[in-house]
């Protein structure tokens, strides 16, 4: 018997983290860009423009930011445990 598991898909209008040195900063994605729109993969030929959602640290709510798609992941690929946060498998849907 084969299980399934559907991954989590991070595309214009979802709701995302982006992955900073100081943590994860909520956002809103507003647009994905890609030179190979059929790669789901996330990767550094995916380029993301984002609004952050909460002010976080030194990022104030409504900030624009750019960055890769690899800085971006969608808020369910998020697993947090007792003393770590890891960041689960996910797709870019350019």
């Amino acid at each position: 018997m084969t299980t399934m598991f559907v991954l989590p898909v991070l595309k214009q209008g979802s709701t995302a983290y982006y992955d900073s040195i100081v943590g994860v900063i909520p956002c809103k994605v507003e647009a994905i860009s890609s030179e190979y729109p059929e790669n789901l993969r996330p990767s550094s030929s995916q380029k993301v423009c984002a609004t952050v959602t909460r002010t976080t640290g030194a990022f104030k709510k409504g900030t624009q930011l750019t960055g890769w798609g690899l800085d971006f992941f969608p808020r369910e690929s998020l697993r947090r445990r007792r003393y770590a946060s890891y960041i689960y498998p996910y797709q870019v849907q350019a």
